[in-house]
């Protein structure tokens, strides 16, 4: 039991003496727990030099973000994350303003149709034919073109006719009568003679004593044709608008400058500025499947040379 006691105090006295050295002062004022703390860090860095690796930690040392956004735009509201957005653009014209236009035609004309059977033959059609048409042309910008739609009408009287060709003992007639188009035109200026001293021929012009121009178009057509099969007191008529494309290439002069060409380039401006001379080559074509009796595929092509004259305002 004594062996016991005294192994406790020596124990105790051990535990007492390390506390005491541990809380005892160095000669530089701090304690030996602040300097086996010391020892632990030191300990720390030459371990952390051996591997290569820096004893701060990486998670801090960069602690300041640099903030470099460069450009932006106003559209973004400031924000580097894309958004919805709606954007609206628009080109701005001023002074497209279209010209308006008016008139009449008359034409010779010469029409062929086309029986596809075997064998096949053909009718030869000839006639004239006069019309009104109208439309509206618009300014490219930047150039002396204009474009526009233009619509018109022809009627008349072309015929021709074919006694017993050798696919039938029919005879057979055709005969058109009217056409209507919608097409879309070209208008190129050209000058020619110029003179200084010469008024524009209309605004936007440059001035010139004879000013012609010319014309193209492109479109639709409906042709009222009407064929007639006869074989004695028996016939058959097949009657109706056959639809189908139209072409035109032409030449105008404005009155105005034809009359400052004859008159010995007078620069005096006239009373007919507004007025033009016309004249173009239309070509037609349409297809169609007629009765006479049978079904007989046609197919109609009608060539003529229109002269007109024009109002624009």
């Amino acid at each position: 039991m004594r062996g016991w006691c005294l192994l406790f105090a020596a124990a105790g006295t051990l535990v007492w003496s390390n506390l005491a050295l541990a809380a005892a002062p160095t000669t530089d004022g701090s304690s030996n727990e602040q300097n086996g703390t010391r020892l632990q860090r030191k300990e720390a860095m030459v371990t952390s030099k051996k591997s290569g690796k820096s004893s701060h930690d990486s998670s801090t040392k960069n602690n300041k973000v640099k903030a470099n956004r460069g450009s932006f735009k106003i559209t973004e509201n400031e924000s580097p994350r894309p958004r919805d957005r709606v954007f609206f653009s628009y080109n701005y014209y001023d002074a497209f303003k279209p010209q308006y236009f008016v008139g009449a035609n008359v034409s010779g004309d010469f029409q062929q149709t086309n029986f596809a059977v075997a064998p096949p033959f053909t009718v030869n059609s000839s006639g004239a034919m006069g019309g009104l048409f109208g439309g509206a042309l618009f300014p490219v910008p930047n150039t002396n073109i204009s474009i526009g739609p233009r619509l018109g009408w022809e009627g008349g009287f072309l015929q021709g006719g074919i006694v017993a060709p050798p696919a039938s003992p029919f005879t057979y007639k055709v005969t058109t009568n009217s056409m209507f188009y919608q097409e879309a035109m070209v208008k190129i200026p050209v000058p020619l003679f110029a003179d200084p001293r010469s008024p524009p021929v209309s605004p936007g012009y440059p001035p010139a004593l004879l000013f012609p121009f010319v014309t193209a178009s492109a479109g639709v057509a409906e042709v009222h044709t009407e064929v007639k099969g006869t074989l004695g007191a028996f016939s058959v008529v097949d009657s109706g608008y056959r639809p189908g494309i139209t072409l035109t290439a032409g030449l105008g002069v404005p009155v105005d400058g034809l009359w400052r060409y004859l008159t010995a380039f007078n620069p005096a401006p006239s009373d007919f500025d507004s007025i033009d001379l016309l004249v173009q080559w239309r070509g037609t074509m349409t297809t169609a499947t007629v009765n006479i009796p049978g079904a007989v595929p046609q197919a109609y092509w009608v060539n003529g040379i229109e002269f007109g004259i024009q109002l624009r305002y």
